[in-house]
């Protein structure tokens, strides 16, 4: 989406430098036209406007660049297909467990990465989305995730998964689902 939204007519556009990029969480990128941009940095030292609170810092400047210089030269295909090996264990630990619905979903729309979504049927399970969202959370090792009411449905993001995590993440899911 670097250039996408440019590309579809937008004037200026920003996004995190952190998440799929991997860079410095607290970083992010301003895209656009160029006048736009210069406006923009009238916001920045040394003037004190109301840019001065969202300053970055020339590590986490660095930080971006070498994680935006990595994210352009990577290939999506093949991280994507790694996202679905990670997913696939998980898939299958959790395909044991009664009442839910597993499905790895990938679309521009919404999972803009393979994902696995796990449908809950709460109105048949009986299955309270808050509370196990709350002992996803409180228990050990701490599993933050988010649910969807829309779609009765909570989603594992590989994004973030380190090697190893995921049997770990899916035990957890194991033991408040199960």
């Amino acid at each position: 989406n670097l250039r996408k939204f440019i590309s579809d007519g937008a004037d200026l556009g920003t996004m995190s430098g952190g998440k799929y990029i991997r860079g410095p969480q607290g970083a992010g990128l301003l895209v656009g036209r160029k006048e736009l941009i210069e406006a923009a940095t009238l916001n920045t030292a040394p003037n004190h406007s109301i840019g001065r609170p969202q300053k970055v810092t020339k590590d986490e400047m660095i930080g971006l660049y070498t994680a935006l210089k990595l994210f352009m030269e990577s290939d999506d295909e093949a991280q994507f297909e790694s996202y679905r090996e990670t997913l696939g264990p998980i898939q299958k630990i959790l395909s044991d467990v009664k009442g839910i619905d597993l499905a790895i979903k990938f679309s521009a729309s919404k999972y803009h990465v393979p994902t696995l979504v796990i449908g809950l049927n709460s109105d048949q399970t009986g299955r309270d989305p808050k509370e196990m969202l709350k002992q996803l959370l409180d228990g050990e090792p701490r599993v933050f995730m988010t649910y969807d009411a829309n779609e009765d449905a909570m989603s594992v993001n590989p994004i973030n998964l380190q090697p190893g995590e995921g049997p770990v993440l899916a035990a957890r899911l194991v033991e408040v689902l199960g």
